[in-house]
């Protein structure tokens, strides 16, 4: 409101200032005229040669053949040229207003006034072109007065906001419980201090294989697991310094030892379970293998475990564009925390997360994508081979047809893919995909 006052207050001066040089300009030229006068005149009349018959005689000549001229050139010419000179300052106007946004330097007013003689302009039948004017009039000032309506409430106080969505909730709403689910809904995300993280982005890729390569050798129960390779990358805003858990350039990732775990922390994400290293974490993942194999991992030494998660997981985390180094790792009982150290800017409320790791995964397990932050544009794609493993997906991000499974599954390439384009989806959401071996019939041919 106050940068529209400021543009009139400048745009009126612009208008007194050229109307106060054109008048400077004519009393210029009659100060000239009267001088030239007076000059002639003077000198003349030091000779004696000066008479007003011969000086009115004279000026009549000159204004007849400057009046040759004038009818000629000026009218003439202008009669000729003005329709296709009008043309094409209006064509230059236009391009101005339209291709370089000049319209925006035009007040709410003349724009309006715009669109309307455009509109009538248009359209061959002016009732109907009125018609139209009107209606779009009325829509122009109603946004008008919605603009007004937003400036106002600016200037309320945080409970007097909150009190006037809850009242129109009630107003649009007309059951009770289902005003009282919108408000509960809303009430976590309307206050000033907001201990949320939101993601603005979210692309999730996982690659399965139905064997460990060779670097998990030291597995003791390597033919019970199949082979996952995880991409995760993400944008994160935090709402409060509070949640930021990128604050420090130690960052952790955990990959707990069974999903009920997992879930737990997941879910309790937000509390500092007693300082629980896990729920430090930025990233929490299953691991899902055999409790001999745990102990393998438990009776490694801080170095050995960092060295084995660097053979084996080869995990990697970028911030920002800053690559993380893996400078520690240490196992629990509910599983194994991994540490790297990164260089981006700890102030920031804002960062792009990128973390690529493998692992092994017990098969007839599960995949689970859970989203416990609200999240928009979510993009969940999982690779396998259709030969020799069957997959089965079930989805809870939303109702909508873009999560199913006809919508989502490519068969004959061993792909799914969920896409929700500007889509937000709130906690907690996400994607659980069953992995099974694929067994054979008495012929060797696979059936599901």
């Amino acid at each position: 409101m106050e940068q529209d006052d400021n543009l009139k207050s400048y745009r009126e001066k612009k208008r007194k200032a050229n109307k106060k040089n054109i008048d400077l300009s004519y009393a210029v030229v009659g100060f000239i005229v009267v001088a030239l006068i007076l000059l002639d005149y003077i000198i003349l009349s030091d000779t004696g040669s000066f008479s007003w018959a011969d000086f009115v005689q004279d000026t009549v000549g000159n204004l007849m053949g400057v009046l040759a001229a004038f009818l000629i050139f000026d009218i003439i010419h202008d009669k000729l040229s003005k329709d296709s000179y009008a043309d094409e300052v209006s064509e230059q106007i236009l391009e101005t207003l339209l291709e370089q946004k000049g319209i925006d330097a035009l007040d709410e007013n003349l724009k309006r006034k715009f669109v309307t003689a455009s509109i009538q302009s248009l359209d061959s039948d002016q009732e109907a072109a009125a018609e139209i004017s009107a209606e779009l009039e009325k829509y122009l000032c109603e946004e008008a007065d919605r603009a007004r309506v937003l400036r106002h409430l600016a200037q309320y106080s945080e409970r007097q906001k909150y009190e006037f969505v809850r009242s129109n909730v009630d107003s649009i709403t007309d059951d009770a419980d289902a005003a009282m689910m919108i408000h509960n809904f809303l009430r976590n995300y309307l206050s000033s201090d907001n201990d949320c993280r939101i993601r603005t982005s979210f692309e999730y890729k996982f690659e399965l294989r139905d064997r460990l390569p060779a670097s998990f050798y030291e597995l003791k129960h390597k033919e019970d697991y199949f082979f996952v390779e995880e991409t995760l990358t993400y944008d994160v805003k935090y709402l409060t310094e509070k949640m930021n858990n990128l604050n420090s350039n130690t960052v952790s990732i955990g990959f707990a030892y069974d999903n009920k775990n997992l879930d737990k922390f997941l879910r309790d994400s937000q509390v500092n379970q007693a300082g629980d290293p896990l729920c430090n974490c930025i990233f929490r993942e299953s691991l899902d293998i055999d409790p001999e194999d745990m102990q393998f991992f438990a009776d490694l030494s801080p170095e050995e475990l960092k060295e084995k998660l660097r053979l084996i997981f080869k995990p990697h985390l970028t911030i920002d564009g800053f690559a993380g180094e893996l400078t520690g790792a240490h196992a629990y009982p509910y599983g194994i925390v991994a540490e790297f150290k990164v260089g981006h800017d700890t102030t920031a409320m804002s960062h792009t997360v990128d973390m690529i790791f493998d692992m092994p995964k017990r098969w007839h397990g599960i995949l689970e994508v859970a989203l416990v932050e609200p999240t928009k544009k979510p993009r969940i794609t999982l690779s396998y081979s259709g030969d020799t493993m069957d997959i089965e997906m079930y989805s809870f991000l939303d109702r909508g047809d873009d999560t199913s499974y006809e919508n989502t599954h490519i068969d004959d390439i061993g792909i799914y893919r969920i896409i929700l384009n500007n889509t937000w989806v709130y906690p907690v959401s996400g994607v659980v995909f069953t992995i099974d071996k694929k067994q054979k019939n008495i012929h060797g041919s696979h059936v599901s």
